[in-house]
């Protein structure tokens, strides 16, 4: 196969897209799916443009570290994040995104092991605690779907890790 990309093109998509968020919400980081292409020329077209990385697992940490992306701009997502992806996501400095508040003990545990404070977000189930019937109907339909499983922790979740990461001096929460 043959593919042909047009970095122009890329260039364009990309700072059309980050005008038309920070047009609404000033400073926003867009972050590229590194699972959508692990093309090491054009990440780096996306590094150039200040584009950084969603990355899922050790594979795409360390592509996205590899392309130039800097660690301030990488954020490690999933699920079933293993202590060794924990452990190169603390050590390169890169942004945690916690799904279960188990993970805050392990972070913290990582953390202070490599004399090294953890940036984390939380990640909260938006719907999780809404009345249905007082959503718009997409948005009902959304919260409704069982169909798969949401990462994430409901409000009540949210409510006792959020002081448990403020209270760990090995951990930085960074937003939710």
């Amino acid at each position: 196969p043959l593919y042909v990309t047009s970095e122009a093109r890329i260039r364009a998509n990309v700072r059309q897209l980050r005008q038309a968020f920070e047009s609404r919400w000033p400073g926003v980081t867009l972050l590229f799916a590194t699972k959508a292409n692990a093309n090491l020329a054009i990440r780096r077209v996306l590094v150039e443009e200040g584009v950084g990385g969603d990355c899922f697992g050790l594979g795409e940490l360390a592509l996205s570290l590899r392309a130039g992306v800097p660690p301030e701009l990488i954020v490690i997502n999933g699920s079933n994040k293993q202590p060794a992806e924990l452990r190169a996501a603390v050590e390169a400095g890169v942004m945690i995104n916690v799904d279960d508040r188990s993970e805050l003990e392990t972070i913290a545990r990582i953390a202070e092991q490599l004399g090294r404070p953890a940036d984390i977000c939380l990640r909260v189930l938006p719907f999780s605690y809404a009345d249905p019937a007082a959503l718009e109907p997409e948005l009902a339909a959304i919260a409704a779907d069982r169909s798969h499983d949401k990462w994430g922790m409901d409000r009540e979740t949210i409510l006792e890790a959020v002081p448990e990461a403020l209270d760990s001096a090995w951990l930085r929460l960074r937003g939710l």
